[in-house]
Formats: structure tokens, sequence, C-alpha cells
């Protein structure tokens, strides 16, 4: 009798320890096969490519107390332009800009000291010997004051300024970067609601053979993308560490709103991602992403692993361009075929510890580009280090060249920082009359037509 007791008892666990084991493997798959969850390992793999690859290395990072100069140059040309000048205004207009870039000396110096919450920046841009723009900001004892010359000749009292309160030895301005950014991660993949989500059982054609696949819909209008932003937006203002961050960035981020006057896309207009999967394990085969508008269609596919794969840009059911892909640590590779599966371009990305260099070749016959990136770090120690880093850009369309030339930017900084701007004859804000208001406003656009004229 007894042994007919344990017999039951052992019956009954055996039984319990099934039924556990069934739950836990139907919640495992239930998880495994959410549209939702799919969406965000996908939203996860991209994010962590973009924040391993594409950043400079953090560990040129000096930290919160440090002085940077720099200083800008640009030598750029247009055949376009010069042979259009004296038939076209636009043309004429294009063609001063770039000689007047080519001509300008610009140099910025930012200092930011983190123990006595100081910070100032100077932008000082000239044209030969002309001044084209001098402008300085202070943030000293929690208050922001700027200065423009040739507006007024004292600094301006622009109220309270909350940047430095969420700034310690052990909290930096990039911890705040990065705290931002996961966060708006996360509420991003939050307001993405289940509802949003399509699910289908589909024949695919995947790298060349159709397959019985799970199809997973996400449809993007411009009423999901104001739902979401106004989501993410909410999140932002009801969590304090990233409200201390951005009202100390902008005092009036607490008052951002989406306006409903703001459209991001037309009645007609959509975007649609698509992600194929293996229809048990839900493992992910294909991603898609396709544009509507009218009767228009482009899509962008992706067919491969997180190591190499293929692109496929398409229009209107035709494959118009194929791109090879392959990712390694450090760097990308990508290979460019036309339609008729000729390579007419790649692009290369490499990253080590002095720095990143990027290089772009297209050539399709009737546009080609040549650009080429490059930041390098040299004399790097512990409390310096210089930075340059040089773009060239080369594009011609239909044999004519639209644009060539170089950008270069040179930078010096180290951990020593002495500012001693005098800011005790400020005005206030308030008092500036509305002349003076709005030559202050119309700064960017008056450099705009100088440069242009």
């Amino acid at each position: 009798m007894v042994h007919k007791k344990k017999l039951i008892i052992l019956f009954f666990i055996a039984l319990l320890f099934l039924a556990i084991i069934f739950i836990s493997i139907g919640i495992y798959f239930n998880r495994l096969s959410n549209p939702k969850n799919i969406m965000n390992q996908a939203i996860d793999m991209l994010s962590l490519r973009l924040q391993n690859d594409l950043i400079d290395s953090v560990s040129h990072n000096l930290g919160d107390s440090v002085t940077t100069e720099s200083t800008i140059q640009f030598q750029l040309d247009s055949e376009k332009y010069r042979k259009e000048k004296d038939q076209n205004p636009e043309s004429l207009k294009k063609y001063h800009l770039l000689k007047n870039l080519s001509q300008l000396k610009s140099s910025f110096t930012l200092m930011q000291d983190q123990k006595n919450k100081k910070a100032f920046l100077s932008i000082h841009q000239m044209i030969g010997s002309e001044e084209l723009l001098h402008a300085k900001y202070v943030i000293d004892n929690s208050t922001k004051y700027y200065f423009v010359n040739n507006v007024l000749k004292n600094y301006v009292n622009d109220g309270n300024c909350s940047y430095f309160e969420t700034l310690s030895s052990e909290n930096t301005s990039f911890d705040n970067i990065q705290y931002l950014y996961s966060f708006i991660e996360d509420s991003l993949k939050n307001q993405l609601k289940e509802e949003y989500f399509k699910v289908y059982y589909v024949d695919e054609n995947i790298q060349g053979k159709k397959r019985s696949v799970r199809e997973i819909s996400l449809r993007i209008t411009d009423k999901v993308i104001r739902i979401v932003l106004n989501g993410v937006l909410s999140d932002l203002k009801h969590d304090d560490m990233a409200m201390k961050i951005l009202t100390g960035i902008d005092e009036n981020f607490s008052k951002k709103k989406i306006s409903n006057k703001t459209f991001f896309l037309d009645s007609d207009e959509s975007y649609t991602v698509h992600i194929y999967t293996s229809p048990i394990l839900c493992k992910p085969l294909k991603y898609e992403l396709v544009y509507l508008k009218g009767d228009e269609t482009k899509s962008i596919t992706y067919e491969g692993n997180e190591v190499q794969g293929d692109f496929y840009y398409i229009e209107n059911d035709q494959v118009q361009k194929r791109i090879v892909v392959h990712f390694q640590k450090n760097h990308i590779e990508f290979l460019i075929y036309d339609s008729k599966d000729e390579k007419i371009g790649s692009f290369e990305y490499n990253r080590n510890d002095n720095g990143i260099t990027i290089d772009f070749d297209y050539d399709d016959s009737k546009e080609k580009y040549n650009i080429v990136y490059s930041s390098k770090f040299e004399n790097v120690k512990s409390h310096s280090y210089d930075n340059h880093k040089k773009l060239s850009i080369k594009i011609v369309q239909n044999k004519i060249g639209i644009l060539d030339g170089i950008v270069m930017i040179d930078t010096k900084a180290k951990k020593d920082v002495k500012i001693s701007e005098d800011v005790s004859n400020a005005v206030l804000a308030s008092t500036l009359s509305e002349e003076q208001k709005k030559q202050f406003q119309n700064i960017s656009s008056r450099v705009l037509e100088r440069l242009e004229k």
C-alpha cells in the first residue's frame, strides 16, 4: 500500500515537472515568436552596430574639464556653377558661396570647467580682413550669457542654466549622452504597440529559393510616427534624469511638443518594415523596408546575418542595385553592383585606436562620386591630443563637375582650463529693443547672405 502511494506521488511529481517544462517552453516560444520582441531584437542589433562602429574612440575622452581649439578650412570648386554663374542667379549664389568658403578662416574655442561649473564657446570667422562673425557663449554661476560683435558691445544675460547640475566626477557628459541614447532606444521600443504588428505565413524568395516563412510587418504612417514621437517625448519628460540633462541644454524642453501642423508623411505615403523568420524557431532570414507613395514603390531588403549578406535596392519590382556587405570588428565593406550585376562602386570603413577612415567610390556612367573621410589622433597623451579630420569630395554628373574640394578640421585638446571672460557688464535679455532682438535672431541668415555675395 505504501509502495503504491509512493508511485502515485512520484507520478504526480513527474506530471508537475513535465507541466513546468512544457509551460516554460511555451513561454519561451511565445516570447521568441512575439512580433514586437523580434522587432526589438532588430533595433538592438542595429543600435549595437551604430554604437560600436560609427563613433570616434572614447579612449581619447579627456573628461569634462577640457579646452579644445579648432580651425576649419575649405578648398571648394564647381565646374557647373563657374560655367552657369553669368546666366543663372542661383548658380551665381552657389559660386560665390564656394569661393567665399574657400577664403574663410574659421576658429572655434570650447572650454569647459566642470569643477568651477563654467563653460566658454567662441566662434571667429574672417574672409580676408573682413570679420564675418565673432560670437561668444558663456555659462557662469548657473547663468548663460551670449555676445555677438557688431550687434552689442556687452554680453547679454539670458537667464538660468542648469547644464552643470548633472555633471560630476562620477557622471560625465559622455555618461549623459549614453543615458539619453539608451533611454530613447528603450522608449522607442516600448512605444511600438502590439497592435501595430501583423503576422502572416507566406512563401518568400530568400537567397534564390522559395521558402515557407513567417512574416512580421510594421506599417509606419504619419499617424504612427506622431503617436510614437509623442510617447517618447512624454517618457523623457517623466524621467527625472533625462529631464535634468535636457533642461540643462534647453531650459524650455518641458514645453516641447509635436505640433499638429507638422507632417512627417503625406496621406498616401508610408514605410513598412517586414521581417521574415523561420516558422518555428523564428530565426530572422530576411529584412525588408518598403516605401509607398501613390503608385510608386521602392524597397531595400537584406538577406544574411551579422557577418555578411546582400542588400537589394528595388524600384517597382525591378532590382536596381545589389550590395554585397561584410561586417567585421572595426571594419565594414560594401561592394555595389548594378542591375546587370556589374560592379559600379564600393564603400569601406576602418577603425582603430588612432581614428577612422571611410572611402566611398561610385560610378554608373551618369553619376560619379569619390568621397574620402579620415579622422586621425596624434600626439596622444593622458592630458592632451591632436586630431586631424579631412573630407575630400568629388561629384560629377553627366560628365560635369558639381563639387570638388577638401574640408579640413584641426583640433588641439588639453585638460588645462582657464575661463576669464568678464560678464559683469552684461545686460538682461528682457531689456533688449525689438531691433536688437531681430539682429540676434537674424545672425545665421545674415552670414549666409554675405557668403552668397
